[in-house]
């Protein structure tokens, strides 16, 4: 993937939607350019594969703006978008993908038993959970082709707006589906790196490194900063959305360990303790003030009521047949 290659699909957005070339974020100048490229690579691929779900024509492109955010939209003519900001881009490379010394300075156990098996980096690996789970989140929106798409969902709104269930439950669909497509990443890779001494710790441990990016970025979001809330808003608290992730993600695992009869399966509880720990350890090196703690202490306090909101949008969505994941599991049957 070349410079030509993105600025071009940059020029066809302008000439068939009419864009301003100020949206878009310059990549020739910028100092993780190759970065930009292949994120840009690797998505528009993928966007390609899931055409299967009749989002055609779609484009990738990268937003000029400093914000951690993403949105996903449909033009007049039926054009498919994803948008990320590029300071959500930025953010995970800066937090992760060049960060060394998260990992070597941090006397994390998982980490160190993880370290012989991989073939990429701790934080790189990290990195890329943080992309996959903002990408497919957005892409999950485009395969619900909602009413919603053509106001262009926003996964971090800056205004909040009057609550709808309607969009709590297509956020919820979308973090679900998001939360297949990484658990999908995560066995298979798991399947790759540990082969026949695949086993419970290896695997819970893979879970929670792929956890732990997930629970920094989402409660990095502005509405972080709210005292928990149900239904309330255009989006569910990020608490709620990051329960209800690792909820997903860990009994996703369990399914596929099941179906390959590996003779053991996952402990959610212990996942979450274990993510949490390591997320409570590394806070202060994302956070001025203890992001992590107060999540955790909210959920504990308060999680029968966060539970039985879930339960309402997850039954609510199981009735439907527009969902992103009634669809991937139509596909995946």
């Amino acid at each position: 993937m070349t410079l030509q290659d993105y600025n071009e699909n940059i020029d066809s957005i302008m000439n068939d939607l009419g864009f301003n070339v100020s949206q878009f974020y310059d990549l020739e100048f910028s100092p993780n350019q190759s970065e930009f490229l292949n994120v840009f690579s690797f998505y528009r691929e993928t966007l390609q594969i899931n055409s299967v779900y009749g989002i055609v024509p779609a484009y990738l492109y990268f937003i000029n703006n400093f914000s951690i955010n993403a949105k996903a939209g449909l033009s007049d003519n039926g054009y498919y978008l994803i948008g990320i900001y590029m300071g959500t881009i930025n953010w995970l490379i800066n937090n992760f993908k060049t960060n060394e010394t998260l990992i070597i300075e941090s006397d994390i156990f998982l980490f160190e038993k993880l370290a012989p098996y991989t073939d990429t980096p701790i934080n790189n690996l990290m990195y890329q959970a943080g992309l996959h789970f903002t990408f497919y989140h957005e892409l999950a929106h485009l395969i619900q082709k909602s009413d919603y798409l053509e106001l262009n969902l926003e996964e971090n709104p800056e205004t909040i707006e009057v609550f709808d269930i309607n969009r709590h439950l297509m956020e919820i669909d979308a973090d679900t589906f998001s939360a297949l497509c990484l658990g999908t990443h995560i066995m298979q890779y798991s399947e790759k790196l540990f082969g026949e001494e695949v086993s419970k710790p290896l695997v819970e441990a893979m879970i929670v490194l792929f956890s732990v990016p997930i629970i920094l970025y989402l409660l990095s979001f502005e509405g972080n900063s709210d005292n928990l809330y149900y239904a309330e808003k255009t989006h569910p608290h990020p608490a709620i959305r990051l329960t209800n992730f690792i909820i997903v993600l860990t009994h996703y695992c369990n399914q596929v360990l099941d179906g390959k009869n590996r003779g053991f399966t996952t402990d959610q509880g212990d996942i979450f303790i274990q993510a949490m720990n390591i997320a409570e350890e590394l806070q202060y090196k994302f956070f001025d003030n203890n992001s992590v703690s107060i999540y955790r202490e909210n959920i504990t306090a308060n999680r029968p009521q966060v539970i039985s909101y879930l339960f309402e949008l997850v039954e609510l969505n199981d009735k439907l047949d527009t969902t992103a994941t009634h669809k991937w599991n139509l596909r995946n049957a």
